[in-house]
């Protein structure tokens, strides 16, 4: 599993030889995880899933102070 790392927040992306691209997630969000065909690809999809994940906690009223360690 290798480490992706913006300033202290990180992401974490391995390979998937299944699916024949990348798996990413975020694990100061459980259940926040992506995947894309490249490296790119699957860091962008994680960035949409965060952000996703931060709506949906927010509009259930379970948005925390702290912002997750993930980008």
């Amino acid at each position: 599993m290798r480490d992706m790392v913006a300033g202290d927040d990180k992401v974490f992306l391995e390979p998937d030889a299944e699916y024949g691209g990348y798996v990413v997630e975020c694990p100061s969000l459980p259940g926040t995880y992506s995947q894309g065909k490249t490296v790119s690809e699957a860091l962008a999809n994680i960035q949409e899933a965060i952000q996703l994940t931060l709506e949906d906690m927010e509009s259930a009223g379970s948005r925390s102070s702290i912002l997750p360690k993930c980008w």
